[in-house]
């Protein structure tokens, strides 16, 4: 056991040196890891992006060097949280939860750049032409759920940014309840308030509320797809109604981010390994596939007149093919023929180039989104 204590503290400081030097002099770890990937210049965001994972370190090495006392603090609590009720569980956890969230976006600048910058101004067209359009042509280049999501808040309390993150955190706060629902439903009432509790103080969950993006809201949706379908009704139409339900929400999960149409997909294994009759099974199956279609059909019609393209979104793809197109990882400015927002939102002199300005093809191949949206 004593080996085992000595292996733990040498790595938890090998982990505190890694992130205490990455905190105070990140100047020498470019040249370390720059053998360790194919871009000639990496991004500064991407250095950013490493920076801060090298820094997380210090949170695991501290963790490991003053293991025991975690280990008797975990114990502790496990005791407090399993003589509460749920109901108070849940009066102590959604404040706290809450109360981070505002801190965070207390300490955190609102910054508003590549897609954040995209989404709001999305948002803004939406709600004050009544349109879905990036510039003057109608788009479909996003998923709309977020853009117009947010378009309906500014269009009750106003453009501002900061309406976003309001909303943000009182979904992040829905993302905990529902998230304790369904685990204490699947596995009890101590799995699901562990659950809820580190989801409520996880760092990334906290960050997210500040940036105006669609991460949050799809984790809404989707668990509040899930919690329906995962709960209980006494009487058949009432179930079925419930999965009426799940499948509607399902579609609004599916227009925010459009992966989402391929989980009816993958429930079918589950429907055909169901203890219920298979028939009853594919019925609720249906049922589901039925609700989800009632929410994204009409917008893929509306894809197909106005951008050309019978689809959800135009940007499925972009991410893989920014890293496998042949100039890849040589500073090469095209990462997708169907042109990135922020070349759309043009910039001249550090200024947004005005809306509806007309945007002209570049030597790096980007496009102006037309009819077709670019593609």
């Amino acid at each position: 056991m004593a080996n085992v204590g000595n292996v733990r503290t040498t790595v938890g400081l090998i982990l505190l040196l890694i992130g205490g030097s990455a905190l105070v002099h990140f100047d020498f770890w470019p040249g370390i890891l720059l053998g360790m990937t194919t871009e000639v210049e990496p991004a500064v965001h991407s250095w950013l992006t490493v920076r801060i994972i090298l820094i997380s370190l210090v949170v695991p090495g501290m963790l490991l060097i003053v293991w025991r006392h975690v280990r008797q603090l975990v114990i502790t609590m496990q005791r407090a949280i399993g003589d509460l009720s749920n109901r108070t569980f849940l009066l102590c956890l959604l404040p706290l939860a809450a109360a981070v969230r505002i801190l965070a976006v207390m300490i955190l600048p609102l910054r508003l750049w590549a897609d954040w910058e995209a989404y709001h101004r999305l948002a803004l067209l939406w709600a004050t032409s009544g349109e879905y359009t990036m510039g003057v042509h109608s788009t479909a280049f996003f998923p709309p759920g977020w853009p117009f999501f947010l378009s309906r808040l500014y269009l009750v309390f106003g453009v501002n940014p900061h309406v976003g993150t309001a909303a943000n955190i009182i979904l992040g706060v829905g993302i905990c309840y529902l998230v304790f629902r369904i685990v204490r439903r699947i596995w009890g009432d101590t799995s699901g308030r562990w659950a809820a509790l580190l989801l409520a103080v996880f760092p990334s969950q906290i960050i997210f509320v500040n940036l105006l993006c669609s991460e949050v809201l799809f984790t809404f949706l989707f668990l509040l797809a899930l919690d329906l379908i995962l709960g209980r009704s006494p009487y058949s139409s009432k179930v079925y109604l419930r999965y009426f339900a799940a499948g509607l929400v399902l579609g609004m999960a599916t227009l925010t981010r459009s992966v989402t149409l391929l989980y009816p997909i993958a429930l079918i294994p589950f429907v055909f390994g169901n203890s219920l009759r298979k028939s009853t099974a594919c019925l609720r199956w249906l049922v589901i596939a039925a609700g989800l279609a009632t929410v994204t059909v009409p917008w893929v019609i509306r894809n197909h007149y106005q951008v050309g393209r019978a689809t959800i979104s135009t940007n499925g793809g972009v991410d893989f093919y920014a890293g496998n197109h042949p100039s890849s990882g040589e500073g090469y400015p095209l990462l997708s023929p169907s042109g990135m927002p922020w070349v759309i939102f043009p910039r001249k002199n550090g200024h947004l180039v005005k809306l509806g300005s007309p945007i002209v093809r570049t030597h790096s191949g980007f496009y102006s989104p037309g009819s077709n949206d670019g593609v």
